[in-house]
């Protein structure tokens, strides 16, 4: 089960982030993210919840939500559930797509509420996706120019100007991680090694490694790591576990330089490319949100001292 803030935020505001399973991709393209944001936009009319600032990362996604928190979860229920389905379809893979459930963090006041949308407005840029916080794929913009999918009173009713919003974002990302998706991929290097798998593995897509059949599989993972991935890089391109890659890997290093009367099974694997099994449909229905009464939520590092001031977290 996942991890979820047992605290309720009087402002009704709370910071809900959902990362991709093992840490993987879940936005492959701009037509990725366009979909999810055309399904933020229905989820919004679907029930009593507001969006007050948005971000899309590469395997991540930080949404400020406004409401009830039982509404917020069949919110984010329904949001990654629709996705996860479409983006399956899309990219003809299996499974789950988020980690879990989604983390929630709730926002007790008003300083709270502007750290956390400088927060958000800053990932991209912390990520190495942007120079500043303008970026097409966050809501930044939204509140220079006008109305869009954010309810923005709460913020410009204690900003008041656009003067005072753009003196809130220019102030220096902090070094320590905040609410850190550790070992993500950043920016350039994350496209650098979806190209150097997809080369590896051509025909086959990265995203399907996982979907094959155990030998097509381990033998995709045994190219990816010859071709120079890391483990963890593999796991971020296909989906499959640092673990199980690394065991496979293991396995087949130790394979090659049996004797050659070794039985067949310890050989080493050979890599071979199969078209791989297709799902679609509810399989990639990411998991049911869950609350109970000892839910917790992890320890978290905010990068701003007003954050850590204003927010308390029990492990």
């Amino acid at each position: 089960m996942g991890r979820g803030t047992t605290e309720t935020s009087p402002l009704r505001t709370y910071h809900v982030m959902a990362r991709g399973v093992g840490g993987q991709l879940i936005f492959e393209d701009d037509r990725d993210r366009a979909l999810f944001v055309r399904l933020l936009g229905k989820a919004l009319g679907r029930l009593p919840v507001a969006l007050v600032v948005w971000t899309l990362v590469e395997n991540h996604v930080h949404l400020v939500l406004q409401g009830e928190r039982a509404p917020i979860s069949l919110f984010m229920k329904w949001l990654l559930g629709r996705y996860a389905v479409e983006f399956n379809k899309r990219h003809g893979r299996k499974g789950h797509l988020f980690q879990d459930r989604f983390r929630r963090v709730a926002v007790m006041d008003e300083a709270q509420l502007l750290a956390t949308v400088r927060y958000v407005h800053q990932n991209a840029m912390r990520a190495g996706l942007c120079e500043g916080c303008s970026y097409r794929w966050n809501s930044f913009d939204e509140y220079l120019r006008g109305p869009g999918l954010c309810d923005q009173s709460s913020v410009w009713a204690l900003i008041e100007s656009e003067e005072r919003f753009r003196e809130l974002h220019q102030e220096p990302v902090a070094p320590a991680r905040c609410l850190s998706l550790e070992g993500s991929l950043r920016g350039a290097d994350a496209a650098s090694v979806l190209e150097r798998a997809r080369a590896a593995v051509a025909p086959l897509d990265p995203g399907l490694v996982r979907g094959c059949g155990r030998s097509e599989r381990d033998a995709a993972l045994v190219v990816l790591h010859e071709a120079g991935l890391s483990f963890r890089q593999i796991e971020l391109a296909t989906g499959v576990s640092k673990s199980v890659v690394g065991r496979v890997v293991k396995s087949a290093g130790a394979a090659a330089v049996a004797p050659a009367s070794a039985p067949p099974s310890s050989r080493a694997v050979q890599p071979r490319r199969a078209a791989p099994r297709v799902h679609s449909g509810l399989a990639g229905m990411t998991r049911a949100c869950w609350e109970g009464p000892d839910s917790e939520v992890s320890v978290l590092e905010w990068s701003h001292e007003e954050y850590m001031s204003k927010c308390s977290y029990k492990e």
